[in-house]
């Protein structure tokens, strides 16, 4: 498998934040289908439509970063980020807390991820 770090370059900004807004919406509890992304991405991407996304939610399956789910009783598919998805989330969050001398804590237990030097 891949470094996950040298697959985040890999990736357009699109999606890189689908990635993230699939991780969020399924965060706070919100459904992940492309309507709810599309909602989650607006501010981002004002003439975002479905010619755009659904074939970068595609390519986010296709590189097993995102999850197909059944439909729903409301007819739409859901997307969950995978463990690889999650893994490159987490690792350029690293990277960029690194980068700015910032302590990650892992808001399940509490504890830190990431040490720093002070």
């Amino acid at each position: 498998m891949t470094d996950s770090g040298r697959r985040w370059p890999s990736l357009t900004a699109l999606q890189r934040d689908c990635l993230e807004g699939i991780a969020c919406l399924e965060r706070e509890g919100e459904p992940t289908h492309q309507a709810a992304l599309a909602r989650e991405l607006e501010h981002t991407y004002p003439a975002l439509d479905d010619t755009q996304l659904y074939p970068t939610i595609t390519v986010l399956v296709g590189h097993a970063l995102l999850k197909r789910g059944d439909r729903r009783g409301h007819g739409r598919v859901e997307y969950t980020p995978t463990d690889a998805g999650r893994a490159l989330l987490r690792a350029r969050i690293e990277r960029l807390a690194d980068a700015c001398g910032l302590v990650i804590v892992d808001r399940t237990d509490g504890t830190p991820t990431r040490e720093t030097d002070g």
